[in-house]
C-alpha cells in the first residue's frame, strides 16, 4: 500500500498534551476518522493455512486465548486449566498446565511471557511467579509468594515489565469516583529487586463492597521497542510509553463516532441501588495489542455478521486502515501476513486458525 504522507500529514493536526505523570511535554497526533487505507472498512479477506479442533479428546477448546510464539517456531496457547504446546504446524505436543499450589503449579488464573526457550508464569490467584521449560519442568521462583502483581506485560532484556494496582484504602471508598493508580516495574528475573517506570490512572466509582470502572484499562508492551501503548479512558486516546525513559512520547487519537451504551435491566437497577453515575457511551477501545510493528485496536464498533471493527496504527500513531474479521471471531495474534483467530461456529463449538491475509 503507497501512502501519500505529505496529503496525510495535511489532515493531522499535531499539539501537545501534559499527562499524569509526564515531565515533559509530549506529541499528540489527531487523525481523522478515515485511515490512509484506500479499501478501509471492509471485512478482511483470508486464505485458511491450518485449523485447531479438540475432536481428538487430547485437550479442549473451551475459551481458547493468549496464543503466543516461542524462539523455536512452537507456539503456546491457554484455555480454562491448560497450557498447550503446539509445533509450528500445529501439532499438538502437550499439556503443560500442572494444577495445585506447589512449585510450578497453578491454581487457576494466570499469565506468562517467553523468552528465548523459558517460560515465565504469574499464577494471580496464588500471587506468585516462576520458571519452567517448554515441557513444564519447574526452573525456580521469581521472589517470594505472596506479592500482588495485576499484569505481566512481557520480557525486556534481563527484567520482566510487570503492573501492580494501588486502590484507595476500604474505609475511603464511599460511593463516589476515585482514582486507582495502575504502576508499571521492571521486575529483575530473579524477583530480587524492582523499578518504577510511570504511573497510570483510571476512575472507578467505589463504595463499600461495590464498584465500577469508569474507563477503559487495556495495555500491550511492544518488547521490540520498548513501548506501552495504553488506554486508560472512555475516549479513543492511546499513550505510548517509552519504557527506557519512563516518558510518555506519543499521544494518539482519531475522531471516532461514539457508541451508545444500551443496558440490560440487571445493570439499570445496580446503578440505582448505588447511585452510579451512568455511562452514556461504550468504551470507545475495548483491546489493544501490539504485532508487525503495528498497534491493533479492537473498538466498541461491531456487527453481528461482520463482527468487530479493529482499527491499526503504526508505532507513529499513524491511522493506517480499519477492518472487520466477521461475525464470531477474535483476533489471537498475528505474524507477518498471518493472522491467528478463535472461531465459534453456532452450536458453539470452538477452533483455532491461521489465516494467510489477503491483500
Amino acid at each position: 500500500m503507497r501512502i501519500n504522507l505529505k496529503i496525510y500529514y495535511a489532515s493531522v493536526l499535531i499539539s501537545t498534551f501534559v499527562g499524569f505523570s509526564a515531565l515533559s511535554a509530549q506529541t499528540v497526533i489527531e487523525n481523522p476518522a478515515t485511515p490512509l487505507a484506500r479499501n478501509a472498512g471492509r471485512v478482511l479477506q483470508l486464505e485458511e493455512i491450518w485449523r485447531i479442533t479438540d475432536e481428538s479428546g487430547e485437550f479442549y477448546l473451551k475459551h481458547p486465548g493468549n496464543l503466543k510464539y516461542a524462539a523455536d517456531g512452537s507456539f503456546f496457547l491457554t484455555d480454562e486449566g491448560q497450557f498447550l504446546h503446539f509445533t509450528a504446524e500445529a501439532k499438538f505436543i502437550k499439556n503443560i498446565f500442572k494444577k495445585g499450589q506447589g512449585p510450578g503449579e497453578i491454581q487457576q488464573d494466570f499469565e506468562y511471557q517467553l523468552q528465548g526457550l523459558e517460560v515465565f508464569v504469574i499464577d494471580y490467584w496464588a500471587s506468585k511467579m516462576f520458571r519452567m521449560d517448554f515441557d513444564g519442568n519447574y526452573l525456580g521462583s521469581i521472589g517470594p509468594p505472596g506479592k500482588t502483581r495485576n499484569d505481566f506485560l512481557g520480557v525486556v532484556g534481563d527484567d520482566l515489565v510487570i503492573m501492580e494496582s494501588e486502590w484507595p484504602p476500604a474505609k475511603n471508598r464511599t460511593g463516589k469516583e476515585m482514582d486507582i493508580l495502575h504502576r508499571y516495574k521492571f521486575l529483575s528475573k530473579d524477583g530480587r529487586t524492582e523499578k518504577e517506570i510511570y504511573t497510570f490512572k483510571q476512575v472507578s466509582f467505589l463504595g463499600p463492597g461495590y464498584g465500577r470502572s469508569m474507563g477503559a484499562s487495556v495495555a500491550a508492551l511492544d518488547e521490540g521497542s520498548q513501548k506501552i501503548f495504553a488506554c486508560y479512558g472512555q475516549e479513543y486516546r492511546i499513550d505510548v510509553l517509552d519504557i527506557a525513559t519512563s516518558k510518555i512520547v506519543i499521544t494518539f487519537r482519531r475522531k471516532y463516532p461514539r457508541i451508545i451504551r444500551v443496558e440490560n435491566e440487571r445493570i439499570r437497577e445496580f446503578e440505582k441501588k448505588y447511585n452510579m453515575p451512568k455511562l452514556e457511551y461504550e468504551f470507545d477501545i475495548r483491546h489493544l495489542q501490539c504485532f508487525s510493528n503495528r498497534v491493533w485496536v479492537m473498538t466498541s464498533t461491531s456487527d453481528k455478521e461482520k463482527g468487530s471493527l479493529y482499527d491499526i496504527f503504526d508505532f507513529s500513531g499513524r491511522y493506517l486502515d480499519c477492518f472487520y474479521l466477521g461475525g464470531n471471531r477474535i483476533l489471537l495474534s498475528v505474524r507477518g501476513d498471518f493472522i491467528f483467530i478463535n472461531e465459534s461456529d453456532t452450536e458453539g463449538i470452538n477452533t483455532v486458525a491461521k489465516y494467510r491475509i489477503i491483500g
